[in-house]
């Protein structure tokens, strides 16, 4: 700090011990005495100020930002030291109203003080050019959708002062884009979102084997399954590339439980519960069903090969069997030598003839020569053949016995 000396003299009055006198003085008198003081020694700036006495100096300093400002009376006098207690930097901004920016304001000891800063702004908050306060312009709709990044739609949001914004429109698409094709509030193409493989079998109505068709996005896909058939369901059985079972017939049902005569209840080849009434008729082949649904002949298993169960005598062929000749019970007669045929029914086989009442009877015997009574008379008469073609009894006395045997046995 320089010091002045003082041309021109004015006086400082001190009243009392301690009494303070500040600021350039015009013309004082004192019980102690006159003191010349220059007019430009109080520097309303703050520079420091030396008061030429007589007897003493006095020196006055103003300082900023807290500084004091100190007149001190001569040696030859009374008073103390004269004190100014100028505000800080933050005081002087909060007295000058100002929150933010730097400011030029005179303090309370007179003081031109700057102020580089009185602060800085939160965000969104700025500070306002020459006002020196923190404020936030609000941004229009316009602003508010391009700040988001939107061009479409409908958007809600804090604004750019940190406000709610509801419902803003954000404008509308140029066909054929489309709002929020891709990205919400944007406009773009419409980007199809393929389907999975379960909902492309689905929408086909398939839940088993492969399918192929055209997907959601309009594309040819191919999935190799659409799934798998539970226990008892089989894939196609009654819709192509659908899970069903396809319930067997009533005879398929009694052939797979072995039955196959009267009543049966049992689960299907579909796990469902079935009644079949009739499993199927035994016919000729036996005489009754038994408890399990088999038929049986006399007791025993029904009859095969086209046999048929006659009560009297069981399983037998009607077509070969005498005694039942064409039904059961019809026999061909006593006596031997007969046959039965499908179409001819009874008759005497090879050279036997039917003779009334003894059946059929073999001829070229003694007995029946040549028909039916026509006997020889053994030991005097024999029926012997003549030139291999005739047989009749011969009048010889004695017929040797190789001929009777031979006739009897032809």
């Amino acid at each position: 700090m320089g010091f002045l000396r003082a041309p021109r003299l004015v006086s400082l009055s001190v009243l009392a011990v301690g009494a303070l006198a500040i600021g350039p003085l015009a013309g004082c008198s004192s019980i102690l005495g006159d003191f010349a003081v220059d007019d430009a020694s109080a520097d309303a700036g703050g520079v420091d100020a030396t008061v030429g006495t007589t007897d003493g100096g006095a020196t006055a300093d103003t300082g900023g930002g807290g500084e004091t400002s100190t007149v001190d009376a001569g040696s030859g006098g009374d008073a103390g030291p004269v004190t100014c207690l100028a505000e800080s930097d933050a005081e002087l901004c909060v007295a000058a109203r100002a929150d933010c920016g730097g400011i030029t304001a005179k303090d309370r000891c007179g003081s031109n003080r700057v102020i580089p800063s009185c602060g800085v702004c939160a965000t969104p908050k700025i500070c306002t050019e020459g006002g020196n306060t923190c404020s936030c312009t609000a941004e229009d709709n316009k602003q508010f959708c391009k700040r988001n990044g939107k061009d479409c739609g409908l958007l809600s949001g804090n604004d750019n002062c940190g406000a709610a914004r509801e419902k803003i429109d954000c404008g509308s698409c140029v066909a054929p884009k489309t709002c929020g094709a891709s990205v919400p509030n944007l406009c773009g193409d419409v980007i199809c979102q393929k389907e999975s493989d379960a909902a492309f079998c689905s929408r086909f109505g398939k839940n088993c084997d492969m399918l192929s068709g055209t997907d959601n996005c309009n594309q040819q896909r191919t999935v190799p399954s659409c799934g798998a058939c539970a226990q008892l369901q089989n894939c196609g059985a009654l819709t192509p590339g659908v899970c069903g079972c396809l319930k067997e017939s009533d005879s398929s049902f009694c052939a797979r439980l072995g039955r196959t005569c009267g009543a049966v209840t049992a689960a299907d080849n579909c796990g469902n519960t079935r009644t079949v009434q009739e499993c199927g008729t035994c016919g000729t082949t036996a005489s009754g069903c038994s408890a399990a649904g088999t038929c049986t002949c006399n007791g025993s298993g029904a009859c095969a090969g086209g046999a048929t169960c006659c009560a009297s005598t069981g399983c037998t062929n009607l077509t070969t069997d005498p005694s039942n000749c064409g039904t059961c019970g019809t026999n061909c007669g006593t006596g031997g030598g007969w046959t039965c045929s499908a179409g001819g029914g009874c008759a005497c086989s090879g050279n036997s003839i039917q003779c009334k009442g003894r059946g059929c009877v073999r001829l070229h015997t003694d007995t029946d020569c040549s028909a039916c009574g026509d006997a020889c008379g053994l030991g005097t008469t024999c029926c012997v053949g003549r030139l291999g073609a005739t047989y009749q009894c011969s009048s010889t006395t004695t017929c040797p016995r190789a001929s009777l045997v031979e006739s009897s046995h032809e």
